[in-house]
């Protein structure tokens, strides 16, 4: 028998709709009935997650998302019962492939190809006197969302737009690891924290007392150092294609009359060509080049310098030498890089506050501007949210670089490993390295207008 503290209570049905919000592009609901109008043919809806105000048109009432919830529950269970349930090759729901003009066999490059397209054709940044162009351009940017995602995609081929589709605008750590690399980077740089933190601010956005904010910076330790740990073991496997491609042990070599200069020639132009490959394929993704470049740039310099103290320890004395002078330099430029980052994140958060505060006064005066002044405040509200995912960028890429260089101390100095084991395991993290920071953007790719690969 229940209790009354397992009772959930309940409300009357709300007049609910949703909104992508103009300047972050996040999925926000609101309350409507038609009193809020005030017999006006526009209304104001302030974005939960960065505050900005967006003017729209009066919702059609009949078509809430309450009543588009019942019906999308109610076209499930019918398409169910009666047969009528998509396929990949026939969806039931046609309406995101012609949004973007492609087939429903096409593939991920091919869809990410047309929204580029068609994201840049309809950017209210290229559209400053068209009102349209912004909402097909959610549509565009919604379509992409869903296809994009191969089990949206396959929800959607059933059984068409439901909720659940829309659900991914209204979490930021999912917009955000779409926009940067998606699931394909996840063995390379696992999942990074900056996300999930946007989510539990925009979830609880009360400040915390200083016992709750010391237990959330142990749980967030924690889970670093599970994701360091899981990392390392996934780099250690990756270069194992060259570490154990023949054995460890110089003496077995020399009975089976291995000769380890063209083994090891071999082994290392194998690794080098499934790094290319699995190159090619990631630099498709959003950020792809800028991962693959960040990911690069932290395996050939923690290799060099691993490799600079294998010469300490065990080379002659002009080899002892160069080692030296090799790991001194490589740590003066690795300190530098980091100071150089740190201090250009620092300025692209002052950028985008001054931007925001710029937008702000302009919304202030909305009523009484001009034209002109409308264009201007157009291009202000792109800006910031240009400046804002630069932001984003800027801030993963230290704490990425920053966990890649625990990854890879994990693997390089493992004492576990023999030095032979440590040696090659540098030699492999190198040739990887040059691979990844060697990769260059598509220059007949299409972009948004938004920094980096968007």
């Amino acid at each position: 028998m229940s209790n009354d503290n397992d009772i959930i209570e309940s409300r009357d049905p709300q007049n609910t709709k949703k909104l992508i919000c103009d300047i972050c592009k996040k999925t926000v609901e609101y309350t409507f009935d038609t009193r809020f109008s005030n017999g006006k043919d526009t209304i104001q809806i302030k974005c939960f997650f960065c505050h900005s105000i967006n003017t729209i048109k009066v919702p059609d009432i009949s078509s809430s998302s309450s009543s588009s919830r019942k019906q999308s529950s109610s076209n499930r269970t019918t398409s169910l019962f009666s047969g009528r349930v998509g396929t990949d090759e026939n969806p039931i729901d046609m309406e995101y492939y012609d949004i973007l003009g492609i087939k429903p066999t096409a593939t991920q490059t091919e869809i990410k190809k047309a929204y580029r397209i068609m994201a840049l054709k309809y950017h209210p940044d290229k559209n400053l006197n068209d009102e349209e162009a912004g909402e097909k351009f959610k549509k565009v940017s919604e379509a992409y969302q869903i296809l994009s995602d191969p089990d949206l995609r396959a929800n959607y081929n059933k059984y068409g737009k439901t909720d659940a589709n829309a659900e991914l605008f209204s979490d930021p750590s999912e917009f955000f690891k779409q926009q940067f690399g998606g699931e394909k980077f996840s063995d390379l740089i696992g999942d990074i924290s900056i996300f999930n933190d946007l989510t539990d601010a925009a979830a609880d956005p009360t400040p915390k007392t200083p016992k709750e904010t010391e237990e959330e910076l142990q749980k967030k330790q924690i889970e670093r150092q599970k994701r360091v740990s899981a990392l390392s073991a996934k780099l250690v496997e990756r270069l194992s294609t060259y570490t154990h491609s023949f054995p460890l042990d110089e003496s077995t070599n020399k009975d089976m009359k291995v000769d380890l200069k063209e083994v090891s020639h071999n082994a290392m132009a194998i690794l080098k060509d499934i790094m290319k490959a699995e190159s090619e394929e990631l630099r498709k993704e959003n950020y792809g080049v800028e991962l693959l470049n960040t990911i690069g740039y932290i395996y050939r310099t923690k290799a060099e310098q691993a490799l600079a103290q294998y010469e300490v320890d065990n080379g002659a004395i002009h080899r002892k030498l160069f080692g030296y002078t090799s790991k001194f330099t490589g740590l003066v430029r690795e300190k530098g890089h980091i100071f150089s980052e740190t201090v250009g994140t620092l300025k692209t958060a002052i950028d985008l506050q001054q931007s925001f505060n710029k937008l702000q006064e302009a919304e202030k005066n909305e009523s009484s501007l001009s034209p002109e002044d409308q264009n201007l405040k157009a291009q202000l509200e792109f800006e910031a949210a240009s400046k804002g995912m630069e932001t984003v960028w800027r801030g993963s890429k230290l704490e990425i670089e920053s966990v890649l260089r625990e990854v890879c101390d994990n693997v390089l100095y493992d004492s576990s490993a023999s030095t032979e084991l440590k040696r090659r395991r540098a030699d492999a993290l190198l040739a990887i390295g040059e691979v990844f920071y060697a990769v260059k953007p598509d220059p007949n790719a299409p972009t948004t207008g938004f920094p980096a690969n968007i």
